[in-house]
């Protein structure tokens, strides 16, 4: 028996990443006008893609709990994605 590159060791788990996207808090969910979003760090980045994918709404809040106005949005599916320090979090809103 033949066993070739085997690697023994512990993943790296990038646990800062992990501690602010847990504290993220999206509501209300479904939406009708305003959605907030609480953090404990602040978010650079927030991008709302519709269900086609397609980028409807980028903004560089830099706060620890900023809301998006979801008013001018026909009611579906959207896609929120949240990043901080570079980690991302994707979260499936309805409208």
């Amino acid at each position: 028996m033949f066993i070739d590159n085997v690697v023994y060791g512990f993943p790296i788990i990038a646990a800062n990443e992990d501690i602010f996207l847990a504290n993220i808090k999206i509501y209300p969910n479904p939406v009708q006008n305003v959605l907030t979003i609480d953090s404990t760090e602040p978010i650079d980045d927030i991008q709302v893609f519709d269900a086609l994918g397609k980028l409807i709404l980028e903004a560089y809040p830099n706060a620890i709990s900023p809301s998006i106005n979801m008013s001018p949005f026909s009611s579906g599916v959207y896609l929120l994605k949240v990043t901080i320090d570079g980690a991302s979090k994707t979260v499936k809103i309805i409208k």
